[in-house]
């Protein structure tokens, strides 16, 4: 099951259809000590369903439990495969996409039976606050494009904030959580099989779709 994931979310590129994977997502913003801001980590906790299914076979040791050393190449094939998918993690300041590298670190944990995926994408270059306006033009967006995946954020904790040397940031993040599917469109994307493609009549925008996390900085 190490390559479960992958085709999840191969599968889901192709049928862009309803959530098939429900994950609640925590992000926790670094700063350095002038607060530029340097990386996202992320922590994403899968549904029981998906969870079960893909742990199956991987207790190597028969103790019950997953460590994080059988999880390790699940972790991987995860990561590797959500590199189609600009890691569900849409970051724009201006007109610009300013590019982050591949994940530094991750790993995956499970926890009361649910995995947890843990992954920081440093950007390429850190980014400075403007002198006058800070980060205003910043926003940091999280969701699956293709709704395969339905990407909630927890009710606390959603986001915060950190320095690189793991001291309080005074940069602040706020939330703002995608619009509700009306009930009519949501029964209808849920009668859509996995194979089946989405009519654009009701496929969801990225307005009923997109986490949006906007950051505020001291300025000079």
């Amino acid at each position: 099951m190490f390559f479960l994931l992958s085709v999840i979310v191969l599968a889901g590129r192709e049928a862009s259809a309803h959530p098939h994977v429900w994950l609640q997502a925590r992000a926790e913003l670094v700063f350095d000590a002038q607060n530029n801001f340097i990386a996202v980590r992320h922590v994403w906790q899968f549904d029981e369903g998906f969870s079960a299914y893909a742990s199956q076979g991987l207790d190597a040791n028969g103790d019950g439990e997953l460590s994080r050393e059988e999880l390790a190449e699940l972790s991987k094939i995860n990561v590797e495969s959500l590199k189609d998918f600009e890691y569900f993690t849409f970051i724009e300041r201006g007109p610009e996409d300013p590019p982050y590298q591949a994940p530094s670190e991750y790993w995956l944990e499970s926890r009361g039976g649910l995995l947890t995926l843990f992954f920081t994408l440093p950007m390429e270059k850190p980014l400075t606050p403007d002198k006058d306006k800070g980060f205003a033009d910043l926003t940091i967006e999280v969701f699956d494009a293709t709704f395969f995946v339905d990407v909630a954020f927890a009710e606390d904790e959603a986001v915060t904030t950190t320095r690189s040397d793991g001291s309080p940031s005074p940069c602040t993040a706020t939330l703002e959580r995608p619009k509700a599917l009306d009930a009519a469109q949501s029964q209808l994307l849920a009668e859509i099989g996995p194979e089946d493609q989405v009519p654009e009549a009701i496929a969801p925008g990225e307005g009923e779709l997109a986490n949006t996390i906007r950051v505020s900085c001291p300025t000079s």
